[in-house]
């Protein structure tokens, strides 16, 4: 039933742009139903500075019962612009002018000239609104800006008048398919694969944060549609997750940017060669985009420089990158000077270098070392000296723990925390500030949880006297909080048979034991077996003997191992007696102390470790961090 009393109504607008000549701005020209309507004046006096803006609303005859057209042409040349039709979603437009619906899309125009139709069967008796505008933005084609302009018609077409619209081709996709087409008759404009569902709402998201102005100093980074496109599609089939994706184009404000899509492809493929895989890759680049504006040949130089600086295994290479991703987009000739000055400038040893190497996989901090500067590298650790009162030879010394410090600002972070600490469990000796210099977490706590730790220490442990000497012999309780320790105080009681103050006394005696899970089924076997080794009459007895604490810091693989080699030796000496105290110390004491070679008890320890008498001994526990070599079950003989 035709309706002549209503009317279509559109609303055509243009951003701020600036135009290539004076007296021919862009402008816009609506055709609907046979009668035109113009918007923008076309004229201006100034080329290359004006601000033509149009926002108006044209009003259409309408008549429900017969096939409806809309014909948008865009007119005239923006200066390093290309010109984008901000139009409807994806949705059918005869159910647009049936509810009112007023959604947004941007659909590209490549050039001056350049006009879309929408048509539509027009069956129904209400109109509704129809809300277009064409934007700068973008990088204009020099074709558009040195050729004759062209015009270019796209029709889409809705059909269907009662069809669900999640059953018809939105404008989006349409417009893609009509890219295609287009390109494949030789018309000039750009062809496009038919895009995904994530693809076309990246695009619409790059184009609806792309900031960057004509005159704007990084103006020549913007990108077109097509290259856009080409980025997002690129990245979406190497493995990025949409998210990540749409994570880089808000902090980059549009984009994805990069040189080209194949330089793009072609970092991720020297990532993949590290071995990063999707999930880590999807991490690095959501925390560091800029990876993307390197070429790849810049990132490979980058891996081989920590590769032979670090002399760690390509995981390990690749950890310290996630840990700090912006490793990456430094100079790679910079990376190499800055660690050649580190050893001479604070007289380090080989060994000091290697064990910062080891710590940069776990602490992004020490790879400070890397990407600040000397100069703030030197004035920090200058700082902590000051603060901590350490000698030249305690900052050697000290130093793999020192650089944990690095990000902290000697005098707003560290001083309090330091002075803090020592209101609180009394001046320092040097023997406590290196145990507080070695567990750098706690000078990075905030200072009220300080407070609150020691508070509920004191309340724990009975005393103030008994809580001070507790923490400052084991500074980690303080990161481990209260709740660790009240929770090993029951276990102690619980699980050991300690009393309330044998279990008391169990952590004053040997306070690290209170940053470990007692309650843990690993420790509760170390404690069976620790006790039954050395003839203790209960574990409460054991765990309040003298030296106990490395014997439990110890995993099963190696005091099963070396217990299960004594009893060999027993066998082979004739000698029921024999045992050591040294039980858990290193490798070399302990092959002096049972007098044997340490070649010998490797080739036995190989063995064990692949015998059922530890699979079940260590079931408990990690893997072993002995690298095995053999057969599992191998025979110990």
């Amino acid at each position: 039933m035709a309706c002549e009393s209503k009317k279509l109504t559109i609303t055509v607008s243009r951003a701020t742009g600036h135009c290539v000549q004076a007296n021919e701005c862009a402008y816009c020209v609506v055709e609907a139903n046979g009668v035109q309507r113009k918007t923008g004046t076309g004229r201006c006096a100034t080329a290359g500075s004006c601000a033509c803006q149009w926002g108006e609303a044209l009003e259409f005859p309408y008549t429900g019962g017969t096939p409806r057209a809309l014909h948008v042409e865009v007119h005239g040349l923006l200066a390093r612009g290309e010109d984008k039709l901000v139009g409807l979603g994806n949705v059918n437009l005869l159910e647009v002018l049936e509810r009112g619906t007023k959604q947004v899309v941007e659909v590209p125009l490549m050039r001056d000239g350049s006009c879309v139709s929408l048509t539509h069967p027009g069956h129904q008796e209400h109109a509704g609104e129809v809300h277009l505008a064409c934007q700068a933005g973008g990088r204009c084609l020099a074709s558009a800006l040195s050729g004759p302009a062209q015009a270019l018609s796209q029709l889409f077409e809705c059909t269907g008048a009662h069809a669900s619209s999640t059953a018809k081709p939105g404008l989006a996709a349409l417009w893609q398919q009509q890219l295609s087409q287009s390109g494949a008759a030789g018309t000039g404009v750009p062809s496009a694969k038919p895009s995904s569902s994530a693809a076309q709402r990246l695009l619409q998201l790059s184009q609806q944060h792309d900031t960057l102005a004509a005159g704007n100093f990084n103006f020549h980074h913007q990108l077109t549609a097509k290259e856009r496109l080409a980025r997002i599609e690129m990245l979406l089939q190497q493995g990025l997750t949409e998210e990540t994706v749409q994570h880089i184009i808000k902090r980059s404000k549009g984009g994805p940017y990069m040189q080209s899509a194949s330089e793009g492809a072609a970092i991720l493929a020297v990532l993949r060669e590290r071995g990063c895989s999707d999930a880590d890759m999807n991490l690095l680049l959501q925390l560091q985009r800029s990876i993307f504006q390197r070429a790849a040949s810049s990132v490979s130089d980058v891996f081989a420089a920590l590769d032979d600086m670090l002399q760690l295994s390509m995981v390990k290479t690749m950890q310290v990158c996630l840990r700090q991703p912006s490793l990456l987009t430094r100079d790679s000739d910079t990376l190499r000077q800055r660690w050649a000055w580190l050893k001479p400038h604070y007289g380090l040893s080989e060994t000091a270098v290697a064990s910062l190497a080891k710590r940069m996989v776990n602490s992004r901090a020490v790879c400070a070392l890397l990407t600040y500067s000397q100069e703030t590298i030197t004035a920090r650790l200058s700082g902590l000296q000051h603060v901590i009162e350490l000698s030249d030879a305690e900052v050697i010394k000290l130093f793999p723990y020192l650089t944990v410090l690095l990000e902290a600002d000697p005098e707003q972070h560290i001083r309090p925390r330091w002075d803090l600490y020592q209101s609180l469990l009394g001046e320092f000796t040097p023997a406590d500030k290196r145990r507080f210099i070695m567990s750098p977490d706690t000078l990075r706590l905030p200072e009220h949880t300080i407070r609150n730790v020691f508070s509920g220490v004191e309340q724990l442990m009975g005393s103030t006297a008994t809580a001070q000497h507790m923490l400052r012999l084991s500074p980690q309780s303080f990161h481990c909080g209260v709740e660790r320790l009240a929770t090993n105080l029951r276990a102690l009681q619980q699980l050991y048979g300690c009393s309330s103050q044998q279990a008391q006394k169990v952590l004053v005696r040997t306070p690290q034991i209170a940053n470990y899970k007692l309650e843990a089924p690993k420790f509760q076997c170390r404690v069976a077996a620790v006790t039954e080794w050395y003839g203790h009459a209960s574990p409460a007895a054991m765990l309040l003997a003298r030296n106990c604490g490395p014997r439990l810091w110890a995993s099963m693989w190696k005091l099963g191992a070396r217990m299960a080699f004594i009893r060999r030796l027993r066998m082979e000496r004739a000698a029921p007696e024999l045992n050591t105290s040294m039980l858990a110390n290193s490798t070399q004491q302990f092959c002096r102390a049972v007098r044997v070679s340490e070649e010998k008890y490797a080739a036995f320890e190989q063995r064990w470790l692949v015998s059922p008498e530890a699979a079940e001994l260590c079931r408990h526990e990690g893997p072993p961090r002995v690298k095995i070599i053999g057969a599992p079950g191998a025979a110990l003989s």
